[in-house]
């Protein structure tokens, strides 16, 4: 049986280009039962819309623009009343909230990482330049929290401590708890040992904000507080395995000048493997913490 074209109707095409949709959009809303064709020719199964479906189609086009996932449009739909709309819009504000917050902390992450690495250059450039590799100086560190994991390992340049780092850093993600400075090691017997094969006693640590909702009874073994301290600074760069020289310069500086080491060594790696594949890149600033009498 053969099916009139009424008037007033659309074919699939004309109906797409008035919508400005694509002929594709309108087969999906079909097949989704969001919108069916008004009429649909069994001869040629040529599909036929009303010029009242435009506002149909407006409608789902309105709702998609704010945001909406086709299956909330149907429940919209299907609600018809007006406080199932601003039931859904007020969720969905918030989900989009959460979204701009997001995006605001990746945003503001990058940026920090940005500068922190230009200074990095720029530490990296005075230091070619001038040949500042041996400027030594003493250096005040403040009180310190510290969320840090501490054991008998081997201590050797050639094994970097990136898997400590990923372990922190995923405690830190877990608990909530605000990271603030660099990747730090402590070295609390030789530091020279870490130039061989020998093992130490070492701690690997971030910096972090003391917030009391993130430090409990559950953590509180993995975060201690570290006390100000002097110390005899200077700035390494390049590959970990040629600081040794320089530890030694600090070492007869200290001597000369008339501080008394503890035997400590405290490492701070400000550009290392985490941003940079070039070992020749990295920037650590060492500091050997002196005697509270010297």
């Amino acid at each position: 049986m053969k099916v009139e074209k009424k008037q007033n109707m659309y074919s699939i095409g004309q109906f797409a280009k008035i919508g400005n949709v694509t002929v594709k959009q309108l087969r999906y809303l079909e097949q989704k039962k969001i919108l069916q064709p008004d009429l649909r020719n069994p001869e040629n199964n040529y599909r036929y819309y009303s010029t009242h479906q435009l506002e149909t189609l407006i409608y789902i086009k309105t709702l998609r623009d704010l945001g909406f996932e086709l299956n909330q449009i149907v429940d919209i739909a299907n609600a018809g009343s007006m406080q199932s709309l601003i039931d859904a819009l007020q969720e969905n504000i918030i989900g989009v909230r959460k979204e701009i917050s997001g995006a605001m902390e990746k945003y503001e992450n990058m940026v920090a990482h940005l500068i922190h690495i230009n200074n990095c250059r720029s530490i990296i450039k005075e230091h070619t330049l001038l040949n500042k590799q041996n400027d030594i100086e003493i250096v005040g560190v403040p009180d310190t929290m510290l969320l840090y994991l501490r054991g008998y390992h081997s201590a050797n340049v050639e094994q970097l401590f990136v898997d400590r780092m990923a372990v922190l850093k995923k405690y830190a993600s877990d608990f909530n708890i605000a990271i603030e400075g660099t990747f730090i090691a402590i070295f609390h017997t030789n530091y020279h040992n870490q130039f061989s094969e020998s093992y130490g006693d070492l701690e690997t640590a971030f910096e972090i904000k003391r917030d009391g909702h993130a430090i409990d009874a559950k953590n509180e073994q993995f975060i201690r507080k570290v006390k100000a301290f002097k110390g005899v600074s200077a700035i390494h760069i390049g590959d970990y395995k040629n600081m040794r020289p320089l530890y030694q310069k600090m070492e007869a500086w200290a001597v000369d000048n008339g501080f008394e080491l503890t035997g400590t060594a405290v490492e701070e790696y400000i550009l290392g493997p985490d941003l940079v594949s070039n070992p020749d890149e990295y920037v650590t600033r060492l500091i050997l913490p002196i005697s509270v009498d010297s």
